[in-house]
Parts: C-alpha cells; structure tokens; sequence
C-alpha cells in the first residue's frame, strides 16, 4: 500500500487515533480531515499530524461538542490569525450553551422528582397522577415558556 513514515493508511490512522476506518472516512467527507496523498494504488494517506487531530475530535466529542462546533472549532485552530480571541468567544459561546442545558435538565430533573413523589404505586394506569401531571395543560405551558426563556 506504500505506507511511508510521514504518511499513514487508514488502517494505521485508525489504530493510532482509536477511531474506526468508518468514522475516519465519515470526518473526511463532512471536512474535519483531509488525506494528504494517495497511494499508487488509489489508498487514501495521511500525514502523522492527522493521528494529532482525530485525538482531538475524538476528545471534543466526548465531552459533547457537536460535529459543527468542532469544524468551526477546527476552522478557528487552521487559521492562526486571531485565534485566541476566535477561541475565546466560541467557549463563551459553549459555556452559554451547556448553561442553558443545564437549566433544561434542572427543570426536567425537578418535573421528575414531583412525578415520582405523586407515584402511589398502587392506582390503575387511567388513575395515575404522574400521566395527569404530564397531561396538564398549565404544566405544559410551564415547560414551554421555560424554552422560550433559553
């Protein structure tokens, strides 16, 4: 496959980052990576900077960063030019957002709670207070204007 040492397979690309050859092709096609060259035989290569850079997608999406927040993300680090200041609004910009989920799960966690405190575990389903919790019109009104608040 002419593997050379500044340029990597696929398959070696994927051992090194822990990503599969799927994922690897997925990120080629929506841009988060490129192959440097190609192989006489057609094989897509990549530079070792590549293993480098699906670390660090791989981390981004652990810890819950989207596929378009990493390609702006990336964007921000291939360009160099005012990258600390780029960088510094896109992690307000996150830090926003997972606040705002955070607010959503709270709400969501203290809905279950109340639902959970209404179980009585021995009523009939047509009887149960928590499907008449979440039917509740005014309830629901609740959750909605909570939404529009985020």
């Amino acid at each position: 496959m002419n593997e050379t040492p500044d340029r990597l397979t696929i398959g070696a690309l994927a051992a090194q980052s822990r990503l599969s050859r799927e994922t690897i092709r997925y990120y080629e096609r929506v841009g988060l990576i490129r192959p440097s060259a190609r192989s006489e035989g057609g094989y897509r290569l990549y530079a070792p900077g590549a293993v480098d850079r699906l670390r660090f997608i791989r981390t981004l999406r652990e810890l819950g960063f989207t596929l378009n927040e990493i390609d702006r993300l990336l964007g921000i680090v291939d360009r160099d030019a005012g990258r600390c200041a780029d960088i510094g609004d896109f992690i307000r910009d996150k830090r926003a957002a997972v606040e705002r989920q955070i607010e959503r799960l709270t709400r969501l966690k203290e809905l279950l709670l109340d639902l959970e405190a209404r179980c009585p575990h021995v009523e009939a389903l047509f009887a149960c207070p928590i499907i008449d919790r979440l039917a509740d019109e005014r309830w629901m009104a609740d959750a909605e204007e909570g939404e529009r608040r985020d």
